[in-house]
């Protein structure tokens, strides 16, 4: 991904929205890199998020090609206040960032690039919305229904959309890709599978796969890729997912003591991977890992991403699943007392990580990963730097603020960790650790400051949460 702005289609990612940090006593810089956007416009958004009391006092236009870079500075100074109360600098930066981004697509981005940038930072309604403006507008539009299929499937998760919607969406595409007409979808499917004219394109079913695969339907997923690799059997893509969502279902299977069928499965996503007749690529054999990884043989999983990057030297990801490889290997050798064993994988992995982030350094998962792992090796002045810059590229990310609010936990600075608690329930409102934490640092700040009214209720509705989220996720017991 490019910096700043970044409107491509990776749909496992999510764009750094705006980069924004403190610039000494001449108050705060904004930095963003857009094509098709002149200073004037830029000023004026920023006029508005600051108040008319504050002034631009510079800009400078850096014009490459045709994208342009806006550098324009406020005289605003720190510290905020919000409600009356100091807010850590860091928590404003990033909403004003937040606020500002979508500002600026709306206005600056045509619809599908429109529709792709509200996904990408999880406003899934918003781009539904779009979707549908784009399909009315052109209702043969194969890339729009595809990925308007896998916003659905997200909607799915949030009880919000139907799966049918999904199915439909994926149906209209492969009918319109397959130029099918009026058939229905099996017989359409069968047709394309046996013109001599086809061209072998099963991208849409494998695209229905990964949404059947969000939306929990393992054994459609499944399904989807099987029917993808009768039209394409030489396309690594396929026989990674299937092989993959195999592994899911397995371990899914295993998790509720279902061991033979667990066993089965995997031995079953392995053979996608052994018996492939295609020519794989460097993803193919990221996968493999990933399944191996899955079942514990990490020793195996590792050796697949030197394959992976024998083919492809620069692909990230491979660097980033290497180490998470080596970071759950070391939770593997601490669950056998093997701690010395289990602290040299985690120094392992951190130049794994390191080396995703050279690659790729808008990949916000790789920083919160490194920040993971030197929490582990309880370095944690230094995983707090990660996960800030994590939540600087991703500020919806899942996992950063909880993990971060735990650093400012053990490092005794329970307002702020608590502050970064709330922030996390507000993203991933069912992440079990988040509420344990939040218990955990309001019980110590009141233990400090004195008991009130007001911490009590704070505590109580914390231990609420936390029963409410055991719940959610199954935990039934300890709920």
């Amino acid at each position: 991904m490019g910096a700043g702005l970044d409107f491509g289609y990776q749909a496992p990612q999510k764009p750094e929205p705006v980069r924004l940090k403190r610039a000494g006593p001449e108050g705060l810089t904004i930095k963003m890199e857009v094509g098709g956007i002149s200073l004037d416009s830029f000023v004026s958004y920023v006029k508005g998020i600051f108040g008319r009391e504050n002034e631009v006092i510079s800009g400078d236009v850096i014009k490459k090609g045709d994208d342009i870079k806006i550098i324009a500075r406020t005289n605003k100074k720190g510290p905020w206040e919000e409600e009356g109360k100091e807010k850590d600098p860091e928590t404003i930066l990033d909403k004003l960032a937040e606020q500002m981004a979508f500002a600026m697509a709306s206005d600056y981005l045509n619809r599908i690039e429109l529709a792709r940038f509200y996904s990408n930072n999880g406003k899934y309604e918003e781009a539904d919305m779009v979707y549908r403006k784009i399909t009315e507008a052109n209702p043969r539009n194969v890339e729009a229904y595809t990925e308007w299929g896998r916003v659905l499937s997200r909607l799915v998760r949030l009880r919000i959309a139907k799966p049918e919607e999904v199915d439909e969406k994926y149906e209209k595409a492969c009918k319109i890709a397959w130029n099918c007409g009026d058939l229905g979808f099996e017989e359409c499917f069968n047709s394309y599978k046996q013109a001599k004219t086809q061209k072998n394109d099963a991208n849409v079913l494998v695209e229905w796969g990964i949404a059947e695969s969000i939306m929990g339907q393992s054994e459609a997923a499944i399904e989807k890729y099987r029917q993808a690799s009768e039209i394409s059997p030489d396309n690594p893509k396929v026989y990674a997912q299937w092989g993959y969502e195999l592994a899911l279902l397995a371990r899914t299977k295993k998790a509720s003591g279902d061991n033979w069928g667990g066993d089965r499965d995997y031995t079953d996503a392995l053979s996608k991977f052994q018996g492939f007749k295609g020519k794989p690529d460097a993803e193919f054999y990221n996968y493999w890992g990933t399944v191996l990884a899955m079942m514990g043989k990490y020793d195996q999983s590792v050796e697949q991403r030197r394959e992976s990057l024998r083919i492809d030297p620069e692909y990230y990801l491979a660097y980033y699943d290497w180490g998470l490889d080596l970071y759950y290997w070391g939770r593997q050798y601490d669950s056998e007392k093997k701690f010395d064993e289990g602290t040299e994988k985690y120094l392992e992995s951190l130049s794994k990580f390191k080396q995703s982030i050279y690659l790729n350094p808008k990949f916000a998962d790789s920083y919160y990963r490194l920040g993971v792992s030197l929490v582990t090796l309880g370095r944690n002045e230094d995983a707090k730097g990660e996960f800030q810059k994590a939540i600087r590229l991703d500020p919806r990310h899942p996992y950063a603020y909880s993990d971060l609010g735990y650093v400012f936990e053990r490092l005794g600075q329970y307002d702020k960790a608590i502050e970064k608690y709330k922030e996390a329930m507000r993203i991933n409102p069912y992440y079990v650790p988040t509420y344990e934490g939040l218990v955990k640092s309001l019980e110590a700040s009141s233990k400090g400051e004195g008991s009130t009214p007001e911490l009590k209720k704070e505590l109580a509705e914390a231990y609420y949460g936390w029963g409410w989220a055991l719940d959610k996720s199954g935990r039934h017991d300890e709920a």
